[in-house]
C-alpha cells in the first residue's frame, strides 16, 4: 500500500497550527486543494468518529471519518466514500513542537487503487500525483502559520468556542 508523506516547520504554538489544520470554518482561507469542505451528520466540530464531507478543486468527492482525534498531536481520517480508483484511502496529521511558537507537522496520505490489474501504475502515478499535492498543501499551511493572521483567527475562533460552553 502506498504512503506519501512530506513534513514541514512552521511558526506557530502547536496548539493553534492543530486547530488551524482541523478547522473547517477557516480551511479555505489556506488550503489550495480544497473547493468545499463540511462537517457532517450535525457535529459541531472534527473530533474522532465525526465525519466530513470533502470537494476538492478537481471537483472530486470524498466522505472520511476521523478515527484518531488527539489534540494537539495527531488526527487520522478513512475514507468511506470517495473516487471509485481508491479501494482505500486514509489520512493523518502529525504535531510535534519543537519550542513555544516552532511546530513541526507531517501529513501523509496512504492508500490503494482499484481494479487490481491496473493498481501498480495507477499507484505509481498516484504517488507521484499525492506527493506534489501534499506539498503544496504543506507550503500553502506553513505559510498561513508563519503569517500569523489565521492562527490568531483559529484562538479566536477557539476563545468563541469556548465562551460558549
Amino acid at each position: 500500500m502506498p504512503v506519501v508523506e512530506h513534513t514541514t516547520e512552521v511558526g506557530g504554538a502547536i496548539e493553534d497550527v492543530f486547530d488551524l489544520s482541523q478547522s473547517y470554518a477557516l480551511r479555505l482561507d489556506w488550503d489550495p486543494f480544497v473547493r468545499a469542505q463540511r462537517i457532517l451528520d450535525g457535529a459541531a466540530r472534527a473530533d474522532k468518529d465525526v465525519r466530513t464531507e470533502t470537494i476538492s478543486r478537481h471537483r472530486l468527492r470524498m466522505v472520511t471519518r476521523y478515527l484518531t482525534f488527539r489534540r494537539p498531536t495527531l488526527v487520522g481520517m478513512k475514507m468511506e466514500e470517495g473516487p471509485p480508483i481508491f479501494r482505500t484511502f486514509s489520512g493523518s496529521w502529525r504535531f510535534e513542537a519543537l519550542g513555544p511558537d516552532r511546530t513541526a507537522v507531517a501529513f501523509r496520505y496512504r492508500f490503494d487503487c482499484k481494479p487490481r490489474l491496473l493498481a501498480p501504475l495507477m499507484e505509481r502515478i498516484g504517488t507521484w500525483y499525492l506527493g506534489r499535492d501534499i506539498e503544496r498543501r504543506l507550503a500553502a499551511f506553513k505559510a498561513a502559520c508563519d503569517d500569523g493572521t489565521l492562527l490568531a483567527a483559529v484562538r479566536a475562533e477557539r476563545d468563541d468556542l469556548s465562551a460558549k460552553g
